[in-house]
């Protein structure tokens, strides 16, 4: 069988979504299936190095604008 596995979190650490995705390929997976991966942020360059949201600001630079965002 082939698993699609398509993550699209702009955070590539600490995404929840990215973790579960993982834990559920995990279960299901059986040896002989193939798994195509593909994550969209590493494509969409509008998305990539997405500062506004705090997520890749260093914690010591971020305004109280971006912690209540994260």
């Amino acid at each position: 069988m082939k698993i699609y596995q398509i993550d699209c979190s702009a955070r590539k650490e600490g995404s929840t979504s990215r973790m579960l995705a993982k834990k559920i390929l995990d279960k299901v997976k059986k040896d002989d299936d193939e798994v195509i991966y593909r994550d969209l942020d590493d494509e969409m360059l509008f998305i990539s190095g997405l500062t506004e949201s705090g997520m890749k600001i260093p914690k010591n630079e971020q305004t109280d604008e971006h912690k209540k965002n994260v």
